[in-house]
C-alpha cells in the first residue's frame, strides 16, 4: 500500500506510512530559529523516506557540525508531539527554500527531492 502525504502536487510516497506532514511542519516552524520547514520525500516513489528541510533565520544557520547536532535534536524533541515524525529519517538545512515561480510562496518539493537525494548519496 502506498500513501500519498505533503501537497499534491508534489507528493511524497511512503510505502505503509500514512505520514500527514501539515502539524509536522507546523510543529517544526515554531521552533524559535526557524523561517521554515517542510517535509519532502527522498528517493523513487513509491518507497520515498520523508526528510525535513529546515530554513534557519538569518544568522542562525548551523555554522559546525555540534551547532547542527544541537538544532536536529532541538527539532526532534519538538516534533514528538507529531508520532508521524518519527518516519523523517533525515533533517537538513538549507539557506532559503526554493519555491514554485507561478506562486512564490509554495516550496518547491521536487526540485528539494533532487538535490538532497544527490547530496546525501554522495
Amino acid at each position: 500500500m502506498t500513501t500519498p502525504c505533503s501537497m499534491v502536487v508534489h507528493p511524497a510516497r511512503l510505502d505503509l506510512r500514512a505520514l500527514s506532514v501539515t502539524p509536522l511542519e507546523v510543529t517544526e516552524a515554531r521552533a524559535r530559529l526557524l523561517v521554515e520547514a517542510t517535509v519532502f520525500g527522498l528517493g523513487d516513489a513509491p518507497r520515498q523516506t520523508p526528510a525535513l528541510v529546515v530554513e534557519p533565520r538569518a544568522g542562525s544557520f548551523p555554522a559546525t557540525d555540534a551547532d547542527r547536532e544541537r538544532l536536529v535534536a532541538e527539532l526532534r524533541e519538538l516534533a514528538k508531539v507529531n508520532p508521524a515524525s518519527a518516519y523523517v529519517k533525515h533533517i537538513v538545512f538549507q539557506r532559503a527554500l526554493p519555491v514554485d515561480v507561478r506562486h512564490n510562496a509554495k516550496i518547491h518539493r521536487l526540485q528539494l527531492a533532487k538535490e538532497w537525494s544527490a547530496r546525501l548519496a554522495r
